[in-house]
């Protein structure tokens, strides 16, 4: 359940469980920035203002690395706001990692308080959760920072560069279509010109994609459902990277036992996600090696699975590869297209799955429900 939470709503529970846990009147938590404690969390409003201002009491709490107990003239001169209160006694339950204090939970009481041994076994294992707990949410939450910060440079820079970009490519292919008819063509300048027209398409379609993205996340993608049938969606797909890829054996095989294959969908975009998959193939295997595509039926779904025998995807890579701009650490790409795609899927109600070997090869498995009769 912690796990689920953001990290406010864990600074909530945990104090609203050390107070079911200790009978205590209220727990605030404070954590360590730098040399100063800040309370980031109190279960009400007075232990909210809990502060350890004092150097005293910083140096001497910061020490504690299990739970104790604050009473009497220690109290007060720890925590001279607390004389003029009806507060009795504390409990100070350190939050830790790696054997070092972050940070602690301040249980407060009106009445002096002691622990047996039973009680500070039960306080520790307590430590322990919530210590995880915080640390986990706060790694979540800084990661999906980083995320999001990540999402919006990259996002920015594919809206700088697609003005340019479209000029550079636009005035390389003018040269690559007049070097190509001129008597320079299979000149080193001919071959420079078509490297140069090669990179601009391929940064182009790079652009093109990372829009996409990022139109995807902010929720500006639309879709036109509609009632479609899967064997032309895959046709369409097969038939315009045949055309595109001549130089690629591109093999279909359909296994439908019926012509009434009707799902509800957009279209175009699976028709794209086809592509996606297959250009993804032909861009991790040589060109002697086939791209198999195959569209089968079961009880409540089409499968549509395409089969690559190129560089495949490690163990470690694979959970991480429908996360989008995920880097490979051999090989290159982003896992846009593979991103995209997924999320396509997702909005037809459907599952893509991909099984990889490394060094042997890629399917990925697209998984499209029926229209149910």
């Amino acid at each position: 359940m912690l796990e689920t939470l953001e990290l406010k709503d864990i600074y909530k529970y945990i104090t609203e469980e050390a107070v079911k846990l200790t009978g205590a009147t209220d727990a605030c938590i404070v954590l360590k920035n730098k040399r100063e404690y800040k309370n980031v969390h109190g279960s009400s409003k007075s232990s909210k203002k809990i502060s350890l201002s004092s150097p005293s009491t910083r140096n001497i709490l910061a020490d504690r690395t299990d739970v104790s107990v604050i009473t009497g003239k220690e109290l007060e001169k720890e925590f001279p706001e607390i004389i003029n209160s009806p507060i009795k006694s504390l409990i100070i339950i350190p939050l830790t990692n790696l054997k070092k204090q972050y940070g602690m939970i301040i249980v407060r009481f009106k009445e002096v308080k002691s622990l047996n041994n039973e009680d500070i076994d039960s306080l520790r294992l307590f430590a322990s959760i919530a210590s995880s707990a915080v640390k986990k949410a706060q790694y979540y939450t800084e990661m999906t920072k980083a995320l999001e910060v990540r999402d919006t440079f990259i996002a920015m820079a594919a809206h700088e560069l697609r003005t340019p970009l479209t000029s550079i490519h636009g005035y390389a292919q003018l040269l690559h279509k007049k070097m190509s008819e001129s008597d320079s063509a299979g000149s080193t300048q001919s071959k420079w010109i078509e490297n140069l027209y090669i990179e601009s398409t391929r940064l182009t379609k790079l652009m093109a994609d990372l829009l996409s993205v990022n139109r995807i996340k902010s929720g500006q993608v639309q879709y036109l459902f509609d009632q479609a049938k899967i064997s032309e969606i895959v046709n369409e797909a097969v038939s315009k990277m045949s055309n595109n890829y001549k130089n690629r054996k591109i093999q279909y095989e359909s296994f439908l036992e019926s012509n009434k294959d009707v799902i509800i969908g957009d279209h175009q975009k699976l028709v794209q996600v086809v592509q996606y998959l297959i250009e993804n193939g032909i861009n991790h295997s040589v060109e002697e090696k086939p791209i198999h595509i195959e569209l089968r039926e079961r009880t409540s779904h089409y499968i549509i699975a395409v089969k690559d025998k190129g560089s495949g995807i490690s163990k470690e890579d694979l959970p991480f590869i429908l996360e989008g701009f995920y880097k490979k650490v051999e090989g290159s790409g982003f896992g846009v297209k593979l991103f995209l795609s997924n999320s396509i899927i997702q909005q037809h109600n459907g599952i893509m799955s991909i099984d990889s070997v490394k060094n042997e090869g890629t399917t990925v498995f697209v998984k499209l429900p029926k229209v149910k009769n």
